[in-house]
């Protein structure tokens, strides 16, 4: 194998397509955690955005209900063409493969696979986290949530800079063995 750099950014869906990033995560300490995501459009505009504060969890669990609460909110949205990017290879994996699960997680994948079985397109892939940069940058404001999920109809004060990278096209550069 050999090392080289790739550039990493985040992408605009097509013309008549929305994008949905989400991401989830668990403070290592405390099992404390949340979830989050955001909706963009094709131009790159906010479409909506939630994020939530899920109590003890794993991270596994937080970044599939953050599929879970994504797609709901796609959904209840009436948008009907959708790419969902997520930077947990693992949980990308088990729903593409649309395996069972055990668990906890269970209950959330057959969640998942009853919204995906609805009417419409949905691409499921898994990005790079430095392509997930906006939905990552919705961390803090999970975990200071009472249990519960707030709802954002405009992008909040505290991600407005990551946004306007995305739409600058702003690059990050990760080495990768090919």
């Amino acid at each position: 194998m050999i090392a080289t750099e790739a550039v990493i950014k985040w992408t605009f869906p097509p013309s008549g397509w929305c994008k949905l990033n989400v991401d989830g995560s668990s403070n290592l300490y405390t099992g404390q955690g949340s979830c989050r995501g955001l909706l963009r459009d094709h131009l790159g505009a906010w479409q909506g955005g939630f994020s939530s504060n899920l109590g003890f969890c794993s991270s596994e669990l937080a970044k599939l209900q953050a599929v879970v609460s994504g797609l709901e909110m796609t959904w209840d949205r009436r948008h009907r063409k959708l790419i969902l990017e997520c930077d947990c290879k693992e949980v990308v994996d088990l729903i593409i493969a649309r395996k069972e699960g055990s668990g906890n997680l269970r209950n959330l994948l057959q969640q998942c696979y009853l919204l995906l079985d609805r009417s419409w397109e949905v691409d499921v892939r898994h990005v790079n986290r430095e392509a997930n940069h906006s939905a990552d940058g919705f961390a803090l404001l999970g975990r200071n949530l009472p249990i519960s999920c707030l709802a954002f109809e405009d992008p909040p004060v505290e991600l407005r800079t990551l946004l306007e990278r995305d739409l600058l096209g702003a690059i990050s550069k990760r080495v990768v063995l090919v």
